[in-house]
């Protein structure tokens, strides 16, 4: 292995990439004139270990097939391109430079230059030989090419992924997070129609959080609302208000609206078993099913280029009592 690729490399102008020591190296930061240190860890640079007079970013992440980068891309891209776009050079890193910041580089470079994943990966590969992003952030990097090099919350695929990367209970917070993230982030949200409880009207969830049946879990359609039929079962994203779901054991059981009335019966599944612990799709309840309890009523939601809503049409629909 040549010893200059585990230190630091100019990947593009005002552009490097490294590992943790050098982000301290006051000798190797000054020699490259750089100003601003991306640390992509589970951990920022310690205080008293920093530089004056340099500027320390941090995300939060560590390097593991189910580490969630992609929700942060926007993130990484707006800090990388605002250094560069003042003629300031910075350095990315995380342990290594070999997984975590080559992919934040990567993505930065993709959008950057409109660049397929493989052309961006040979183009970071061809200046620091010792890349190699772990698979779950090659899957993200590819992910993020099929939505153009930005986060697009009307991508079921999307949806999709970052539902079974946070598929238990323990990981509910962050997944609200990053859904909210990258529902603001994205111009002209679809929602769809929506559900309201029959009581108080609160908004229970809307078309774009439905999946009609559990083959569509791994493709892009998502049933209309006014489509949902007796007896018919429906896959949804959770939300925010279900606080069932945060119970220690909560496999099977009802959903209760915030006015105490019971508006679902839901079950959390596992399809198959991967024997790979590392992968998403090997988590704990990545189905989410319900069936509603009683009459509901839906109304469309009418959606602006900010994503928000106002009152549309209303009809009427009495759901199954069996499941």
């Amino acid at each position: 292995m040549n010893a200059r690729h585990e230190d630091i490399d100019l990947i593009d102008n005002c552009l490097h990439l490294g590992n943790r020591l050098v982000a301290t190296d006051v000798c190797k930061l000054f020699a490259r004139k750089i100003t601003d240190v991306l640390t992509v860890m589970d951990e920022p640079i310690d205080v008293d270990k920093r530089i004056a007079g340099i500027r320390y970013h941090h995300i939060d992440a560590e390097d593991n097939a189910r580490q969630d980068l992609l929700t942060h891309f926007d993130n990484t891209y707006d800090i990388i391109d605002g250094c560069r776009q003042l003629g300031h050079s910075v350095l990315v890193h995380c342990r290594a430079g070999v997984s975590r910041s080559a992919a934040v580089v990567i993505a930065y470079l993709m959008r950057k230059r409109q660049l397929p994943f493989h052309d961006a990966l040979e183009l970071v590969r061809n200046c620091r030989p010792i890349i190699r992003p772990n698979e779950g952030f090659m899957d993200q990097l590819r992910l993020f090419e099929r939505m153009d090099y930005r986060l697009n919350a009307n991508d079921r695929q999307f949806r999709q992924w970052l539902w079974r990367l946070c598929a238990n209970r323990d990981r509910l917070d962050y997944y609200y997070e990053r859904r909210t993230v990258a529902e603001w982030m994205t111009p002209g949200l679809h929602w769809g129609q929506q559900l309201v409880c029959a009581d108080c009207e609160f908004a229970l969830f809307s078309q774009i959080h439905i999946n009609s049946d559990f083959d569509e879990m791994y493709g892009s359609g998502a049933a209309p609302v006014t489509g949902l039929v007796n007896n018919q079962r429906i896959y949804i994203e959770p939300k925010e208000w279900m606080a069932e779901l945060s119970a220690p054991d909560h496999s099977y059981g009802f959903i209760k609206c915030r006015c105490d009335a019971i508006v679902a019966e839901y079950e959390l599944l596992t399809p198959y078993e991967d024997p790979l612990v590392a992968n998403p799709l090997s988590s704990k309840h990545q189905c989410f099913k319900i069936r509603l309890m009683r009459g509901q009523t839906f109304r469309d939601q009418i959606t602006d280029t900010k994503g928000g809503n106002r009152r549309g049409i209303r009809t009427s629909f009495n759901a199954s009592k069996e499941f």
